[in-house]
């Protein structure tokens, strides 16, 4: 028995070699039919690009040779990498990355020359850039067909073009900032991404002008412990992701508009944790993924007086609408962003309108559910007459405006408490008593 099994190992350890070369084999052809794959779908986009920006029979005028050399100088898409040295994103982060780029490029469509051709910024920067990068050289390069191919591309020979080329990029840019934005989370660290630099010394045959790609950089926030009503609170630096550089986020008390002799001594600005919990409690969790983004623009906006000293409300919008404030301290050399507040919310200018028209108090916005975002989306308020007249007069009125449709959830049906509401603030028993009184006067 003994003698099997060690014949038997001997058998395997053998055969092993053979097992290897067979899988690597099998593993080379279908590498090859995925490269394969990959060309056709290719040059089928090429194809139908060609008959988007002028003519597509410039194909045929391809032999097999071109076609490749095209194919290899192609150019590649927009891609987010990470660094050769320092902190480097996870695998995982990198695809998020890139699958989200991807995404905003080709929900981005942009129309070329007095034509109108409509293309996506995706398409553009690949199959677009790789056809005018051939036409540009096919005269001097490959003269039995240059004219002909050139001539199904009038589109390429305006300088318009080339102006619409460096728009382009522009857009891709500013793409890039946007997820660099949306992407950075003042409690761990901010991001951003610099074009990745071509090395001086090249080979003959490197194809890294042909790539676009870049390293993403991340800078670790800073925190520091500070006392805040007798508690000493982590705080964490808010940091700005330039396009050159990370730079600390300052404000002077100028900016700020208050008076004084410091007026031009910068404060640092610091923020709180909790901050991002109540932007989730009273906006939703799709904010929270947005909220660096929302934080730094309100940040930037002309701030009110809180109502007590050394105290701001810094608005934030969506567009010309107001959904709540940034409450934030002077605290030393420090501002300090301490919390959110919807705009219902007491504290806020249309919360004291609110409590002044109707008498609502912290806890009776909590109870009625009108200190969040959700219940102006998908409750019945919007559709009753005298709460929404109610809103308006406060200065609310603008969340009925939003098209947060994406919030309800499908055939999820519309929540009932407009009812509820009215009749808490009396306005049911209020429209009933005018009712009767016509009768009366009829």
């Amino acid at each position: 028995m003994l003698k099997q099994k060690e014949d038997w190992l001997l058998y395997l350890i053998n055969l092993q070699p053979l097992l290897m070369k067979r899988k690597k084999k099998k593993k080379g052809i279908q590498n090859k039919h995925e490269l394969r794959h990959r060309q056709n779908e290719f040059f089928k986009k090429l194809k139908h690009t060609m008959a988007i920006l002028g003519d597509d029979s410039a194909f045929d005028l391809l032999d097999k040779k071109r076609r490749l050399m095209i194919y290899c100088t192609r150019i590649r898409p927009f891609k987010v990498i990470n660094p050769a040295e320092g902190k480097r994103a996870s695998k995982a982060a990198l695809q998020m990355l890139n699958d989200n780029l991807t995404q905003l490029l080709q929900h981005t469509w942009v129309e070329l020359n007095s034509q109108q051709i409509r293309i996506n910024l995706y398409d553009f920067s690949i199959y677009a850039e790789t056809l005018f990068l051939f036409w540009d050289n096919v005269v001097n390069e490959e003269p039995d067909i240059g004219e002909r191919f050139h001539a199904c591309f009038p589109i390429f020979e305006k300088d318009e073009f080339n102006e619409q080329r460096l728009k382009m990029l522009c857009m891709v840019e500013r793409r890039l900032e946007l997820l660099s934005w949306l992407f950075s989370d003042f409690t761990s660290s901010t991001i951003r991404f610099a074009k990745e630099k071509l090395k001086e010394n090249r080979p003959p045959f490197d194809l890294s002008p042909f790539f676009n790609n870049y390293i993403v950089e991340q800078k670790k926030t800073e925190t520091e412990l500070l006392e805040i009503d007798g508690h000493r609170r982590t705080i964490f630096r808010v940091c700005l992701n330039a396009k050159q550089a990370f730079i600390p986020f300052t404000l002077t008390p100028e900016q700020l508009g208050l008076q004084g002799m410091m007026q031009k001594l910068p404060l640092k600005v610091f923020i709180q944790k909790h901050v991002i919990v109540r932007m989730e409690e009273r906006l939703g969790k799709t904010f929270v993924h947005l909220s660096y983004l929302y934080i730094i623009t309100s940040l930037l906006q002309a701030p009110l007086p809180a109502g007590k000293p050394n105290s701001l409300l810094f608005p934030m919008n969506e567009g010309n609408i107001r959904l709540g404030y940034l409450q934030a301290d002077i605290i030393g050399d420090k501002l300090v962003v301490r919390t959110f507040l919807f705009v219902t919310n007491n504290g806020t200018p249309e919360g004291k309108k609110l409590q002044k028209l109707a008498g609502l108090a912290k806890l009776d916005k909590a109870y009625l559910g009108i200190d969040r975002l959700n219940t102006f989306i998908t409750s019945d308020i919007k559709d009753h007459q005298q709460l929404r007249a109610l809103f308006n007069q406060a200065g609310c009125g603008g969340l009925f405006q939003l098209n947060y449709s994406w919030m309800i959830k499908a055939n999820k049906k519309q929540g009932a408490c407009a009812d509820r509401l009215a009749c808490y603030l009396g306005l049911q028993q209020a429209t009933g008593r005018q009712t009767a009184n016509k009768h009366e006067a009829v």
